[in-house]
């Protein structure tokens, strides 16, 4: 950690608005959930089976969590109560949503055609 200069203060996750971390979540909640969408039809049109469609539900959901890190116009302790919450707000609900279309798009794709 660097030296912070005088008249600055650290951000605690007491010093937070309820309001915009609400938001926050709710942006990377939304962000999480689109990436599993369309991370779900790429893993069932590529016929992705087993372990494979699970790795690439991984790579999707890390790839979102690095752009909305890259995007991030604040340091990430003004936006969060805890840095993990980048990484996790939203992962069980994009699981779900990956692979209701990840067998949705496999079934479309080979198993109807």
């Amino acid at each position: 950690l660097g030296a912070m200069a005088e008249g600055q203060q650290r951000t605690t996750s007491e010093d937070l608005s309820p309001e915009r971390v609400a938001h926050n979540e709710a942006v990377v909640y939304y962000c999480r959930v689109f990436v599993s969408l369309l991370g779900g039809c790429v893993a069932g049109i590529l016929g992705l089976t087993n372990l494979h469609g699970v790795l690439a539900y991984a790579c999707a959901s890390a790839v979102a969590s690095l752009l909305l890190l890259v995007h991030a116009r604040a340091p990430l302790r003004e936006c969060f109560p805890s840095v993990w919450t980048l990484w996790t707000h939203g992962s069980m609900q994009g699981l779900l949503s990956f692979v209701l279309f990840w067998t949705l798009f496999y079934d479309i794709v080979h198993v109807y055609s």
